[in-house]
């Protein structure tokens, strides 16, 4: 029978996954936006690129969310596939010479052996950003915590994902050890449609630039979203509003 829904994701379909390299990469370009006046994103100074993994499974497309959610009770298995996720990350990068932006969730670093492992594996490479996906629980919250340490202890640059995502519970250290601060693209929707919301915004970006780190708004899709960025303060943005994404395929 042919299938005509998009089925929920199985281990044996991981296991598929990871056996033969069935993922596409795509490099998002993030840019800095400093120095203000609407200018073509052409001349804007480039940062790094966002590695994303993507998904397609029997036909159907899916997202990391939806991948790595499926593995999420069996370690072995999510930790295979996040360390073949990042080996290709760092193999098919755009350019050695700008940095990659790699995400990490607090699935793979539940334990100590796993932290100390991938302190490990990162040290074998060079020019790029830990980006810690928002925890969801206070267990989830303590073992960034202990990561985001080892992290600062290694000098591992690291940055905070979707902050401001609803449901995410950062601790406030996490927060003040990051250099980076990436705003989820949530926001922009809260933005547009609350002045009151928009100013605390634009206070938490400005008090944080003048500490020294970048602040990224994520999710840029259109020039009012480009024009928003540049009238809340953040450094840099990224999204699709930037047409130069870079798709890789992992085939031979």
């Amino acid at each position: 029978m042919d299938r005509t829904e998009k089925l929920k994701i199985t281990h044996k379909d991981i296991l598929l996954i990871a056996e033969n390299t069935l993922f596409d990469v795509e490099y998002q370009p993030i840019f800095s936006i400093f120095s203000s006046p609407l200018i073509p994103p052409s001349s804007l100074v480039l940062l790094g690129y966002e590695a994303f993994p993507r998904f397609s499974i029997n036909g159907f497309k899916y997202s990391p969310e939806e991948v790595f959610s499926a593995c999420k009770d069996n370690e072995e298995l999510l930790n295979m596939l996040e360390v073949l996720i990042k080996k290709i990350h760092f193999k098919k990068r755009p350019d050695k010479s700008v940095k990659v932006f790699i995400n990490l969730s607090p699935q793979s670093f539940r334990s100590e052996n796993a932290r100390s492992f991938w302190i490990n594996f990162l040290l074998e490479h060079q020019n790029y950003v830990v980006e810690l996906i928002e925890p969801y629980s206070i267990k989830e919250r303590e073992s960034t915590l202990l990561f985001a340490e080892k992290l600062k202890a290694n000098n591992i640059c690291f940055a905070i994902d979707d902050f401001f995502k609803e449901g995410a519970v950062f601790s406030g250290k996490v927060v003040r050890m990051s250099k980076i601060i990436k705003l989820d693209m949530g926001i922009i929707e809260k933005v547009k449609n609350s002045s009151r919301f928009k100013s605390f915004i634009s206070v938490f970006i400005l008090k944080n630039v003048k500490k020294g780190k970048t602040i990224i708004l994520e999710g840029v899709e259109s020039k009012d979203d480009f024009t928003l960025a540049l009238e809340l303060g953040v450094s840099h943005c990224q999204g699709y509003f930037f047409s130069n994404s870079f798709v890789y395929s992992t085939a031979p």
